[in-house]
């Protein structure tokens, strides 16, 4: 059953795979995340176990996650003051 509407060439076809590959996830970010994951790892276990301060993972927002990505954040804006080709970008 062919489906009413444009045809769709090999180049359309092409044009949005290239554009899949570029929206796809970068080795960049996976090195980022994999990189945060050890001081995360110990922040948790800093709290709950050793201090016993706070339960963040009864939390509804674990507060350990909102205060790395405003620690990212913070850093990826003086990262982009100082080498704006290096920042994060959306």
């Amino acid at each position: 059953m062919r489906r009413a509407g444009p045809e769709v060439s090999e180049a359309g076809s092409s044009a949005r795979d290239a554009e899949a590959r570029r929206s796809a996830v970068s080795v960049r970010a996976v090195l980022l995340g994999l990189a945060l994951l050890p001081p995360t790892a110990w922040w948790l276990i800093q709290v709950e176990y050793i201090r016993y301060s706070d339960t963040p993972t009864i939390a509804a927002l674990f507060f350990h996650c909102i205060a790395g990505l405003v620690a990212l954040t913070a850093m990826n804006a003086l990262v982009r003051l100082r080498w704006p080709k290096a920042a994060l970008s959306p």
